[in-house]
C-alpha cells in the first residue's frame, strides 16, 4: 500500500490553500471553498464551480491504457469528517503516473511502480475527502457554503505478475 499525504500534492490554481486540520491523521490538507472558487472564476471562468459538481471528475495519466478518466459520486447529504472514495480498482500504472482530482490538485504517484517489471500490474486508488457545508443540490452543484478538504490518496497493488494478491 502506498499512502500519499497532502504535503505531497501539488496545485496549479491558487484558490486551493494548504491548511492544518486536526481532523486528519495526515496533519494537514488542501482546502478550497466554493466562495473562493466563485471569486476566482470571475476572471477565469474555466476554473469555475462546475468543476466541483458531483459526481466529481478525476484522471490518471499516463497509464498502460492511456489517460483514464472517471467520476465518483458524493452523497447529496454530507457525512461528517474525512471519508474514503474509491476511484477504481484496475489501474495499470506506469513509473510516472499522476492523479488529477477536481480542478487544480495533482498527486504524482511516485514510487508505486518502481521498475519496468511492475508495469501492467493492477492498482486500486482511493482518496480521502472531507466536505463541510450544507451539501450539493439535486443537479450536483455544490452549495455556496461548501468547503472541500483533501488529505490523502491511497494506492493498493492488486496484482503481482498479473496474478491477484
Amino acid at each position: 500500500m502506498y499512502d500519499f499525504n497532502a504535503q505531497l500534492f501539488s496545485t496549479y490554481v491558487n484558490y486551493w490553500k494548504q491548511v492544518q486540520d486536526p481532523g486528519t491523521v495526515a496533519g494537514g490538507s488542501w482546502k478550497v471553498s466554493v466562495q473562493d472558487i466563485l471569486n476566482f472564476a470571475k476572471n477565469r471562468p474555466e476554473y469555475g464551480v462546475d468543476n466541483f459538481r458531483t459526481p466529481f471528475q478525476w484522471a490518471v495519466w499516463p497509464s498502460v491504457t492511456g489517460t483514464v478518466k472517471g467520476s465518483t459520486e458524493v452523497p447529496v447529504r454530507l457525512k461528517d469528517g474525512y471519508n474514503w472514495y474509491k476511484l477504481g480498482s484496475a489501474f495499470k500504472l506506469m513509473k510516472n503516473s499522476s492523479l488529477s482530482i477536481f480542478t487544480g490538485v495533482i498527486v504524482t504517484l511516485e514510487g508505486v511502480v518502481a521498475d519496468n517489471s511492475e508495469i501492467g500490474q493492477e492498482y486500486e486508488i482511493w482518496i480521502s475527502i472531507k466536505f463541510e457545508g450544507s451539501g450539493f443540490s439535486s443537479s450536483g452543484q455544490p452549495d455556496k457554503d461548501v468547503s472541500i478538504y483533501i488529505d490523502r490518496v491511497i494506492v493498493i497493488q492488486k496484482t503481482s505478475n498479473r496474478k491477484s494478491l
